[in-house]
């Protein structure tokens, strides 16, 4: 029973071989940093059934970096003692699920400095389902093990004993390989990760449900996935650092679960959740509700159904006009050719903002003209950029998502 495959490093462990590393493991530190995602996880197992308090980082962050998060001596120089010898897959599943440890994440920094949040191991399971049902799903695991949505692929994978093949930062050749060589069922990954896989030329018939969230989402997408994916029903899942996974989506609308629809609210288009969802941080509060900064469009009261509209800190202003970079960017990837692409504002000393995109896609197939002419056919005049950039590559954090921070 395969634990974690990754082809490109060619490592592969079954659950069985997992105990005996994890057995193995006689003490870890107060920091979890590995650029290994195997090394991570047996780590952060490790951390959870000895319900050890930890602090987790991405494996490249530089020294510099790690120490501008968490600080110097003695956090970095702790270590626990691996007291828990795990017998089967079946006792670690159960000692996972009773953990009562606390880990320690950072936001993924997208927009600004990241941000730190304690989190429960129980608010990770929150919204783990167990059971039979899901016994032989295998996941595509397409996140940064030590973010919010790699955990909770972890988790919702490691309690029903399921294989994880690692394809984060693959090509596109060898991730359609591998989920077709490992007959993987389930993929969750940023709207980034799956762009990466257009144009819709393959078809792929095992994955069986495609999750996706971190980002703003747009139908086009499903669009294009689905005929690559004729048998996936696509998910999109609103969750963050703070909260965790909330709410679930049909296409773009979400819709509020009945057993916590008394710890959500929405004013003034901005959505709030109650502090008892939410872990522990320097977070904006407004009373007992964390003010979550997303702008929202209700849909209908009851049951609260919203449609995630933008995050108020990515509004560009352009001469008193609040633009909205995901709209331009949704029009932009309907463009022929154009893989992805980037909206940001330039300062201006008389707009305030100039709106400047970056698109991806190939050199001949560029034209800044043409690609003007086509957003005008749906985008008001204020809100086509000012200049358009053909880049190789749009840069992304360590969580798979745009980065946005210019």
């Amino acid at each position: 029973m395969i634990f974690w495959k990754d082809s490109f490093t060619n490592i592969e462990h079954s659950y069985s071989s997992l105990l005996i590393d994890v057995n193995a493991t006689g003490a870890i530190g107060s920091i979890i940093k590995e650029t290994d995602p195997y090394t991570f996880f047996k780590k952060l197992i490790i951390a959870l059934t000895n319900n050890i308090d930890v602090v987790l980082l991405d494996g490249d962050l530089s020294e510099e970096e790690e120490i501008a998060l968490v600080g110097h001596e003695p956090l970095r120089s702790t270590s626990f003692i691996n007291n828990r010898i795990i017998s089967n897959p079946a006792e670690l599943k159960d000692s996972i699920l009773a953990s009562t440890a606390s880990l320690t994440l950072f936001t993924s920094g997208t927009t600004g400095r990241p941000k730190k949040v304690k989190q429960a191991a129980v608010n990770f399971l929150r919204s783990v389902k167990a059971s039979d049902k899901f016994a032989k799903n295998v996941w595509g695991f397409a996140y940064n093990p030590s973010h919010m949505a790699g955990l909770q692929v972890f988790f919702q994978g490691v309690v029903n004993l399921n294989p994880f093949i690692y394809i984060f930062r693959q090509t596109k050749s060898n991730i359609i390989f591998q989920i077709e060589d490992n007959a993987i069922t389930n993929i969750s990954a940023t709207p980034t990760f799956l762009r990466g896989l257009l144009p819709a030329d393959f078809i792929l018939t095992s994955v069986k449900r495609i999750t996706t969230g971190g980002e703003k989402f747009d139908a086009g997408l499903v669009e294009g996935l689905q005929p690559c994916f004729p048998e996936a029903a696509f998910r999109n899942i609103y969750a963050s650092t703070e909260s965790g996974s909330l709410f679930t989506a049909q296409g773009n609308i979400f819709s509020v679960p009945e057993n916590i629809a008394a710890l959500v609210k929405i004013e003034d288009g901005i959505l709030f959740i109650h502090h008892s969802l939410v872990g522990e941080g320097d977070f904006s509060f407004k009373g007992d509700w964390y003010v979550t900064g997303d702008v929202v469009d209700v849909i209908h009261e009851t049951p609260l159904q919203f449609i995630f509209s933008h995050r108020n800190s990515e509004l560009i202003n352009v001469g008193g006009y609040k633009v909205n970079p995901h709209e331009i960017e949704d029009a932009l990837v309907r463009y022929s050719h154009v893989r992805n692409a980037k909206v940001f504002g330039k300062k201006n000393a008389l707009l305030g903002n100039t709106v400047i995109a970056e698109v991806e896609m190939d050199k001949d197939k560029f034209s800044e003209i043409s690609i003007k002419n086509f957003l005008a056919n749906s985008l008001q005049e204020y809100k086509i950029p000012v200049f358009i950039k053909r880049v190789d590559k749009i840069n992304i954090t360590h969580t798979g998502k745009i980065e946005r921070i210019q």
